[in-house]
């Protein structure tokens, strides 16, 4: 008799799932045939594959954006072997603050979490990991005697929960809405020549000095060698080209230098801190609301710079700058830098070293997901391997994700020098000072001074007397006359 094991009332989640027969003993057991029959009653690996992948597709709209299951998952594998070596460095920079280990566990679990609930809630394909800046931030107010490192995470703490606040409510809008478009642009170029930059110092630097000779060392070579392979590659359209050449310029790496990581797996546990919140209510309680107010700032502008360049490389920026699913990613760095504080670590935010995943092809939310999976992963069992990734390898596709950010020079109208220089001063200021948010500042503050200087702010009069008189006839009680202002609007409207 010829018994099915499963019935397809057994999987009903799965509607197109394959059961087939074996036959069966008086026990009711399997019997195995000359060792070649095959317990087939479980349904078909491909069956199911298919499902899950059509599930992901209807749940992050890939298809309706371009990508594919596949493609997503190979994004976030780029994504994340572009990013590692952040948690190291991310630890070697908190070493004063904390155990160097822990350090990369912290941030290899905090990243996790936060790319998790930003790929969920924004389907957005943003790599938010612990990058450089605040974590700089927290070291050098430590070392200058200000806070104790668990002060200094309840700064952090603070200015984490103040995001989030700030995300949850009309105030983003209303900040970013005061922000000019060409700033935007200029912020996308500008934070892609400074990624662009920061992989070519990298190569070339010897001793704190650039060094064009240095191309030839080893990692010089390697570099030089797997960017034209890359190019090469993405330019026949070859799928998987990023991957390809950083796990290339890997192995090449450990070959020729025989610098093969001593162990690829180590298990560590999660060890949370308490931060000392007392520092807002002790005698420098200003200083410490002060620091908060600040480290806010740099977090704030440090992801509106990236989430516009990323978006734009994703081809999700609007065109009028706006982001769908911008103001999760906001909340979600809110959150996750608030348990990254609780765990001895620095903020999070989207890193442009995970925009390689974009690059790759990664479109949605789900390359979000699987970077934080490989992140949890990395905080667990991972660290050794995820540290023995050499930058020769990563920085061919840094380079190249400048090139995809910068082609935005053609939106900006260079013949107007009103809107030229901001834009100009965005781009150039974050690579000579190594800060996304000082760009910005450079920018929003010439943008404002030649608004005012140009006259282009009387533009604006017109209608806002206009207003204001509608609103003072509608304070009397009675019918009120209209009034009518003489004032040359057209005039006025034509120095715009």
């Amino acid at each position: 008799m010829r018994t099915p094991l499963l019935s397809s009332a057994a999987v009903p989640w799965l509607p197109s799932a394959r059961i087939q027969h074996v036959p069966v003993s008086t026990s009711g057991l399997p019997v195995f045939l000359s060792g070649k029959a095959r317990i087939a009653a479980l349904p078909d690996l491909r069956a199911i594959c298919t499902h899950i992948a059509a599930q992901l597709d209807k749940r992050f709209d890939v298809a309706a954006r371009g990508s594919t299951v596949m493609r997503e998952f190979g994004a976030g594998t780029t994504a994340f072997l572009a990013s590692a070596n952040n948690f190291v460095l991310n630890a070697a920079i908190l070493s004063s603050l904390t155990d160097s280990k822990q350090a990369v566990v912290a941030s290899a679990f905090s990243s996790g979490v936060t790319c998790i609930l930003s790929g969920f809630t924004s389907n957005l394909p943003m790599g938010i990991v612990t990058s450089l800046g605040p974590n700089i931030f927290l070291a050098s107010i430590v070392r200058s005697g200000q806070f104790t490192p668990l002060g200094a995470f309840a700064i952090s703490a603070t200015s984490g929960f103040l995001l989030f606040l700030i995300a949850a409510t009309p105030i983003l809008t209303l900040v970013l809405s005061v922000v000019p478009l060409y700033i935007k642009y200029g912020l996308v170029i500008g934070t892609g020549l400074f990624t662009a930059l920061k992989a070519v110092g990298k190569i070339i630097s010897h001793d704190g000095a650039l060094a064009f000779t240095h191309l030839l060392s080893l990692e010089g070579s390697i570099a030089v060698v797997f960017l034209v392979v890359v190019t090469s590659l993405t330019h026949l359209k070859v799928k998987n080209s990023n991957m390809i050449g950083m796990l290339g310029g890997t192995l090449a790496y450990w070959l020729v230098s025989g610098n093969w990581p001593r162990e690829f797996v180590d298990v560590h546990s999660i060890q949370p801190v308490v931060p000392d919140f007392g520092v807002f209510s002790t005698g420098g309680a200003g200083v410490a609301w002060l620091q908060v107010v600040s480290l806010s700032l740099l977090v704030l502008l440090s992801i509106s710079g990236s989430l516009i360049g990323s978006a734009d490389m994703a081809k999700l920026l609007q065109s009028n700058g706006d982001v769908p699913g911008g103001t999760a990613v906001y909340a979600c760095c809110g959150l996750g830098t608030m348990i990254s504080a609780f765990l001895g670590c620095s903020p999070v935010f989207i890193s442009m070293s995970a925009s390689a995943g974009i690059a790759e092809g990664g479109r949605t939310g789900l390359m979000a997901i699987v970077l934080g999976l490989y992140c949890l992963l990395t905080a667990f069992f991972l660290s050794p391997l995820a540290s023995a990734i050499p930058h020769c390898a990563i920085a061919p596709i840094l380079i190249l994700v400048g090139i995809h950010m910068f082609h935005q020079v053609r939106h900006i109208d260079w013949n107007n020098l009103a809107e030229a220089l901001p834009a100009f001063l965005c781009v150039i200021v974050q690579p000579y000072t190594s800060s996304v948010e000082d760009g910005m500042y450079a920018g929003l503050a010439f943008s404002f001074i030649l608004f005012m200087t140009t006259g282009a702010f009387l533009a604006f009069l017109p209608e806002r007397l206009e207003f204001l008189a509608r609103c003072t006839n509608n304070i009397s009680l009675g019918q009120p006359e209209m009034m009518t202002l003489r004032i040359p609007w057209e005039n006025l409207k034509n120095r715009r």
